[in-house]
């Protein structure tokens, strides 16, 4: 089921602030579940079992992003991704390193509206980590082309690290920390964020758990560029920096199940 609604605007302040307010009010520091989805409604999701469905694609040859066998249960299906750096990206947004799927552009992220976005995610047993620069594997995109996604799920060595933007600080830097990832090879993970956009941080929601954990609370932080009303949800991978900088890695391979999204209104 598919409902358009607005977009949204995101950002942080200062990644000073960003540091000291993950320490007192983040990572590991409440019990809360996320939200049943019985308050909301369904806006999105697929059914790999029957296919890719409307799913919009941006990779640089069409095997990077195909339908599969999941790889750890049988008779359900998966999305695997990959990218290579030895592939030519002259052709894909921006000419950078990436093979992203984004939910279909009548689906937009507004302010006014609280989402339930759940997905999970699954490293391969030889999946190769890359220490010296980020993967972003799951982001909120503002509608414009220009600037640092509001929200983005990376990996960066061996950990999962997050990154919040919004308001009238849209610059790109390093991630939070929220935990090791190198455990999770060979096994899903399951993802969900409850996120209401706010430019000015004030209404602003940004809360994730990792399999049924609260890893990040970042409600308060502005996470959402001024007046966007259409931002939109992007999984994949996309390492910006791969041909210009260090690398341990020449390519990434991981996978994606099912997703969907809920959203209700919370302010007119």
């Amino acid at each position: 089921m598919n409902r358009n609604f607005p977009s949204l605007g995101m950002t942080l302040s200062t990644l000073g602030l960003v540091s000291v307010f993950l320490a007192t009010n983040a990572i590991g520091t409440s019990n809360d579940t996320a939200p049943s989805t019985s308050a909301y409604i369904s806006v999105y999701s697929t059914d790999l079992g029957s296919g890719l469905g409307s799913l919009l694609i941006q990779a640089e040859q069409p095997a990077d992003i195909m339908l599969v066998n999941d790889p750890a249960v049988a008779g359900r299906r998966a999305i695997r991704v990959q990218v290579h750096k030895s592939d030519d990206f002259s052709k894909v947004a921006n000419g950078s390193p990436r093979s992203e799927f984004t939910l279909p552009r009548d689906f937009h992220m507004a302010p006014g509206e609280e989402y339930l976005i759940r997905w999970r995610t699954y490293l391969p047993r030889d999946f190769a980590f890359d220490r010296q620069q980020m993967e972003i594997i799951t982001q909120i995109h503002q509608s414009g082309s220009r600037g640092s996604p509001p929200f983005m799920l990376t990996l960066l060595g061996m950990d999962y690290t997050l990154s919040v933007r919004g308001g009238g600080n849209t610059e790109h830097g390093s991630g939070v920390r929220l935990c090791y990832a190198r455990d999770d090879l060979d096994r899903w993970v399951n993802w969900t964020l409850q996120y209401t956009p706010d430019a000015s941080g004030r209404e602003a929601v940004t809360r994730l758990w990792k399999d049924g954990k609260l890893v990040f609370n970042g409600n308060g932080l502005a996470n959402a560029y001024p007046g966007d009303q259409f931002a939109y949800l992007k999984f994949g991978v996309y390492k910006p920096g791969w041909l210009r900088q260090p690398s341990d890695v020449n390519a990434v391979e991981l996978y994606f199940g099912d997703l969907s999204v809920f959203a209700k209104t919370v302010r007119r």
